[in-house]
């Protein structure tokens, strides 16, 4: 029998120690793994290149060529890897090339999710609740060349480096202007000049009247945060404020208390590295979704590790408020991206904020990047993809069908009381679009294995199947 060929699409994440420990697993299983990003022997990440069997660098090489290099892998090989930058489908044209390549090629196709850009800046920017508009995510050239503002929603607008390219001055002029339009002169833009927001600097805070004069300096890493009108405000302060070095003001004391707000994304081997050594490092370490069993390696690797499970927010913020009293850092983990819908995290946050206790937050793997590759959003609609915080706006849902739509927290819809809410947003979202429009509906938390997880059907069908919504469950309508 014919053994099958396979072709692992992963990722190192934004740096090399954001690697999960799924990931180099299955790396390390490979007869033989690619890279678009990695440096050359000797270079960043030369321990991921040292755990594969062959390792070749494909940095600079054309998305044609890395295909064509790939698919000739095969012809001595296996199971071959392909390790990029980011989560490998979230606005990675190279990813996308390469899966086609070899769908077609009848080799079978897995891919890892990975921390993303999207997870660092939404730490960052401490987006874990966002405009009840919606977040809206801008990802294409296309898109950014002929944009559409909506100021009701926060904006992150990705890819803008590309209009400082090259024969791409009518287009920045055009986003500038259209900006103008849309937004009063004073209204804060917030330009990330770095996916990875480790150290002070990468953020600069403008305003919609002051963007021209630094949009030389933004290049094809960065990323143009807008927040909604009604938002504004919370982002008028000084940059400083979001960054890690700076997480205060004032002079820090000489022995300054930290908390780790960390993650092992949907499942324990999706760790990363820099959550493990950081873990390691702490004098306890608590979590609410460990259960700290024998069976449990994170929990073991930690000194003085406590599971929270049943415990609620209050509860849990008292657990590490206590903790501070005999350490100086304290570690808590959670699931997902720790500042991603995650209502314990921003309870515990604004109780650290009170106690002057400086709040590090680790990137990690979210559902956003799972379903974004189970799904393979890597190019979502031309207006854009809406997140949707469900449960904080059920009462006053809108719908869009311009854009693709990811309602996030779907399951409250279905908990005791939200009847009505569960029948208006039926009702709304039969109102907005055809009743053979596709709808799929996703049951995280992990989802590599798509069987059971995902089920497929239409605005017209979604009723029937409401009742397998639950407090994981994300809903995507695409647009129209």
């Amino acid at each position: 029998m014919k053994k099958e060929k396979n072709l692992i699409i992963a990722s190192f994440g934004l740096e090399s120690k954001h690697i999960t420990l799924e990931t180099l697993a299955a790396l390390k299983k490979c007869d033989a793994v690619f890279s678009d990003c990695m440096d050359g022997v000797g270079g960043a990440g030369e321990f991921i290149r040292k755990g594969c069997a062959k390792f070749h660098y494909l940095s600079g090489v054309s998305q044609p060529r890395i295909a064509a290099k790939l698919e000739r892998a095969f012809l001595t090989a296996d199971t071959v890897g392909f390790l990029t930058y980011g989560n490998p489908f979230f606005i990675n044209l190279t990813a996308s090339l390469v899966k086609d390549v070899m769908t077609a090629a009848g080799i079978k196709v897995s891919v890892l999710p990975a921390v993303s850009s999207f997870d660092s800046i939404v730490n960052l920017l401490d987006l874990n609740k966002f405009s009840l508009s919606g977040l809206r995510l801008l990802g294409s050239v296309e898109s950014i060349k002929d944009p559409g503002f909506i100021p009701e929603m926060d904006t992150l607008i990705f890819l803008p480096g590309y209009l400082n390219m090259k024969g791409n001055g009518k287009f920045k002029d055009n986003f500038l202007r259209r900006l103008r339009a849309a937004y009063p002169g004073e209204h804060t833009v917030l330009v990330i000049n770095r996916p990875c927001m480790d150290a002070a600097g990468g953020l600069v805070k403008t305003t919609v009247s002051g963007l021209a004069d630094v949009f030389d300096g933004v290049d094809k890493t960065a990323t143009i945060f807008l927040p909604a009108k009604a938002e504004n405000a919370r982002y008028s302060g000084p940059a400083a404020q979001w960054e890690d070095a700076a997480s205060r003001p004032g002079k820090p004391p000489k022995k300054e208390k930290t908390l780790i707000l960390a993650s092992y994304g949907l499942k324990p081997g999706q760790v990363t590295l820099e959550t493990l050594a950081a873990l390691k490092k702490c004098g306890a370490v608590f979590s609410h979704s460990l259960d700290g069993g024998k069976d449990d390696f994170i929990a073991r690797s930690c000194a003085g590790f406590e599971s929270l499970r049943g415990l609620a927010g209050a509860g849990i913020a008292a657990k590490l408020k206590a903790a501070f009293h005999s350490h100086d850092t304290v570690g808590f983990v959670t699931y997902g991206n720790p500042f991603f819908l995650n209502a314990t995290t921003d309870l515990i946050a604004a109780g650290m904020a009170a106690e002057k206790v400086r709040v590090r937050v680790l990137p990690a793997v979210s559902s956003f990047d799972s379903i974004v590759d189970l799904l393979d959003l890597n190019k979502f609609s031309l207006n854009g993809l809406r997140l949707v915080d469900t449960a904080a706006c059920m009462d006053n849902m809108g719908f869009t069908p311009e854009m693709d739509t990811l309602f996030f927290v779907a399951g409250d819809l279905n908990l005791k009381g939200n009847a009505k809410y569960r029948a208006a947003f039926l009702k709304g979202l039969a109102a907005a679009y055809p009743g053979a429009h596709p709808v799929s509906v996703i049951n995280c938390p992990s989802i590599e294995n798509a069987s059971g997880r995902l089920i497929r059907t239409t605005v017209a069908g979604l009723g029937r199947v409401f009742g397998k919504v639950d407090k994981a469950t994300t809903i995507l309508v695409a647009g129209i």
